[in-house]
Formats: C-alpha cells, sequence, structure tokens
C-alpha cells in the first residue's frame, strides 16, 4: 500500500477528481520535469492542479493497469473561508 498526503483545495468540474495545489506541492508530487513544462501556462492561471492519474503516477500506480483499488480519503477542513 502507498500513501500520499497533501495541502490543496477541490477543483475540476464535478466530474474529475482533481485538486489546486500550491506551487511546491505541485512539484513534489509531479516531479521537475512536469514542472518545467508546465510553469508557462500555469503561471498565467496562477492555478497548478494536480489530477487522480497524477496522485496515481506519484504512489506507483497505473490506470492502465485495470485493477480494482481501495481509495480512502481523509479529509480535514484547515482553513475556515
Amino acid at each position: 500500500m502507498s500513501e500520499i498526503e497533501f495541502i490543496g483545495k477541490p477543483s475540476g468540474d464535478c466530474e474529475c477528481f482533481c485538486w489546486d495545489v500550491d506551487e511546491q506541492t505541485f512539484i513534489e508530487i509531479e516531479g521537475k520535469d512536469s514542472y518545467k513544462k508546465e510553469k508557462e501556462y500555469k503561471n498565467k492561471h496562477e492555478v497548478w492542479r494536480i489530477y487522480q492519474t497524477t496522485i496515481l503516477n506519484a504512489m506507483g500506480f497505473s490506470l492502465s493497469e485495470n485493477r480494482k483499488m481501495r481509495i480512502k480519503m481523509i479529509i480535514e477542513v484547515i482553513d475556515e473561508d
């Protein structure tokens, strides 16, 4: 089993499981190569978005494996806007 933890805000269009994160979290999960490719676009939009595929890849899984997975999600509100 793999684990990953990060702070972000849920985003997307209710059909996509993704999170808006800060720049450092993006680099930690996506890696520096993706960061370099995305930097120009992200800086224009001020959003660093992590998608489910990215999270699974960072944990060593791939959607192409076509395997069932148990997903455990713990959400803790840390900012009362």
